[in-house]
């Protein structure tokens, strides 16, 4: 992040494969470790870091968290385990379409 390409650079895309937030869900569960530790650790780093999107798996399913859902500055796409994505990136925006196995659009942003 302190080098002059990435801070020159036009998109900054995160993949993770965990999201660096956690749903309320697995929150109550109280028993993923590794994931909280991720997050504390690499959440605050990331949110200086002028992300534009991040995408994400680990929990297999489509859902997308907006800027400051919780504590995060840049938007966040846990990406499903029956989809692809396809990101656009157009005149320094990021956008996305979520495509299911039949090829309908799911998710778009």
């Amino acid at each position: 992040m302190r080098t002059k390409e990435y801070k020159r650079a036009k998109y900054r895309i995160v993949i993770s494969h965990f999201p660096m937030m956690m749903g309320k869900e697995w929150k109550d569960e109280n028993m993923w470790h590794g994931w909280t530790e991720a997050i504390n650790k690499f959440l605050p780093v990331l949110n200086e870091a002028k992300v534009d999107l991040m995408v994400s798996g680990h929990t297999h399913r489509t859902f997308y968290h907006p800027v400051q859902s919780d504590g995060n500055s840049f938007p966040i796409l846990e990406q499903g385990y029956d989809s692809a994505v396809r990101l656009e990136l157009h005149h320094g925006h990021t956008a996305f379409k979520v495509i299911d196995r039949n090829g309908k659009v799911i998710m778009e942003r």
